[in-house]
């Protein structure tokens, strides 16, 4: 028969085949009575050493009661001279195993066993926080395996086995506590996951999976109850196609197509409601170059906008739906800089807006039929036309200005009233848009020689220059009814009438 220390240090070495099994929690045991074999004191105990890698240094120790029991042995599995697991025995058999991990975090780690079998893996943080633990069945196989991935002693993932193989994990993505995932699994694949993304406890999400690629998803954007996004995957597991639907509407608002790298490539939109898709967006490399408009619903295409790295340079539209574009616009910077209009229907483009001038927000130009001829143009600020100037079609030359206050109202205009002339007549407006004095070169020089003042609409006053200095020498004044009341002449042209004469009206 064999020495009891011989044969414990046989022993030893067989008993370390257990000391690799890795760590696990301890909810499997709560409810056991069992007396805590690590409370046997030491001195019931013998202890027997071992170097089993004869290095000079005790590596395994085990503890055996006065009937040669094995109830303890401690293991140095680092050889750093510190026990660091210890194997438990009761009645003979292993009853659980704890160690410390190498990393720095410094895990204990558990393993239970009931019969020979690992029933519990578990493993505790340094203030004894359960981090991590398993329950197995009694053929030593996953049951539920739960973890603390958020460092906080929460536990936020879950998963459920059957037969070795998981069919359903829970998971705290948002680190409140409640499971917020849901995913799914048959032989061991995922096949189903369902999400809650505002945390109001209903599924919004739910994506299938086919050989670990997503192959659906749908999802309720309005939380209403409803999935009202529907996306398509490819073989490889890239979004290939997603519809969107709205409450209350049969077909799609829109669809969206995508490249073999998940890149959009075409989007189809239902604007109106109609059930008719009337607005195309095109793709390239992800970056829209392209949309297409039909928007008086016949079916044709009659808006079109081109862009560059993302932004729009061009836009065109055929605006009475005839087939011919009669709208023309320019980008620069994604700011519109000019556009050309063709107002008459004759295929020709006669206005042109512009959009790049420094002191208007806008400048109107209008052509005639050929395009080549300025007629008109506008100026605009904050969308208030503040000057217009009308031009000669013979000679180019402005024939009349107008300008207006920042309100709309017309303050002034400059008109030639000779052909190919100069602006020989001015006119000054009060805030009714009432004519209130008028100024006129009747000599055709470019000098003002007649002042006209008015009151009420009515003139009441002129004044003359008729030596051409600048001043006026001859005054004349006339009543409500326009009868000349009083004429004065400056004779000597000194500035002062010198002559003076009244005329007597009928009273009214």
């Amino acid at each position: 028969m064999m020495p009891n220390a011989a044969k414990w240090m046989v022993l030893i070495g067989a008993l370390m085949l257990a000391a690799s099994v890795p760590g696990l929690p301890d909810s499997s045991h709560a409810g056991e009575k069992k007396k805590d074999i690590s409370s046997i004191p030491v001195e019931e105990l013998r202890a027997i050493e071992q170097d089993s890698d004869e290095d000079g240094r005790i590596d395994r120790i085990a503890h055996v009661d006065n009937e040669d029991n094995l109830v303890l042995l401690e293991i140095d599995s680092t050889g750093d001279g510190r026990m660091d697991t210890r194997q438990y025995y009761r009645d003979g058999q292993l009853d659980r195993i704890e160690s410390k991990t190498a990393d720095p975090s410094h895990m204990t780690v558990i393993d239970y066993f009931e019969n020979g079998k690992r029933r519990r893996h578990q493993k505790k943080d340094q203030d004894g926080r359960i981090r991590e633990a398993i329950d197995f069945d009694e053929n030593e196989q996953p049951l539920i395996w739960e973890r603390d991935t958020g460092d906080d002693g929460r536990i936020n993932t879950v998963y459920h086995y059957e037969n070795g193989r998981p069919v359903k994990s829970l998971h705290d993505t948002a680190g409140d506590g409640a499971m917020n995932t849901i995913r799914h699994y048959r032989d061991g694949e995922l096949t189903e996951e369902l999400r809650d993304t505002i945390g109001d406890g209903a599924f919004d999400v739910r994506i299938t999976f086919q050989d670990g690629m997503a192959t659906s998803r749908e999802e309720d954007t309005d939380q209403d109850g409803e999935m009202d996004r529907f996306t398509e995957f490819d073989e490889k597991g890239t979004p290939a196609r997603q519809v969107i639907t709205e409450p209350g509407r049969e077909k799609p608002v829109r669809v969206i197509f995508f490249d073999d790298q998940g890149r959009t490539l075409k989007v189809e939109a239902d604007t109106n409601g109609d059930g008719r898709m009337d607005s195309f967006q095109y793709y390239k490399d992800g970056v829209m170059v392209n949309v297409e408009q039909d928007h008086n619903d016949d079916g044709v295409i009659d808006t079109w906008h081109h862009y560059e790295d993302g932004q729009m340079t061009r836009a065109e539209q055929d605006r009475d739906f005839n087939g011919k574009i009669d709208a023309r616009m320019e980008y620069k910077d994604g700011h519109r800089i000019r556009a050309q209009l063709d107002t008459t229907g004759d295929g020709r483009f006669d206005t042109v807006q512009r959009f790049d001038d420094p002191d208007w927000s806008m400048v109107v130009e209008i052509y005639n039929g050929d395009g080549k001829i300025l007629l008109e143009r506008r100026a605009y600020q904050a969308e208030v036309m503040r000057l217009k100037e009308v031009f000669d079609p013979e000679t180019g030359r402005p024939a009349l200005v107008e300008t207006y206050d920042e309100k709309g109202r017309i303050t002034q205009t400059r008109e030639a009233t000779r052909d190919d002339g100069p602006l020989d007549m001015i006119w000054h407006f009060d805030e009714n848009e009432v004519g209130v004095a008028c100024e006129k070169d009747t000599t055709g020089d470019g000098k003002i020689d007649t002042w006209y003042d008015y009151v009420n609409g009515r003139i009441h006053r002129v004044a003359e220059d008729r030596n051409a200095d600048g001043r006026p020498d001859l005054w004349e004044i006339y009543d409500a009814a326009g009868a000349i009341i009083s004429r004065s002449e400056d004779i000597n042209l000194d500035g002062t009438p010198d002559i003076e004469k009244t005329y007597e009206t009928e009273s009214p």
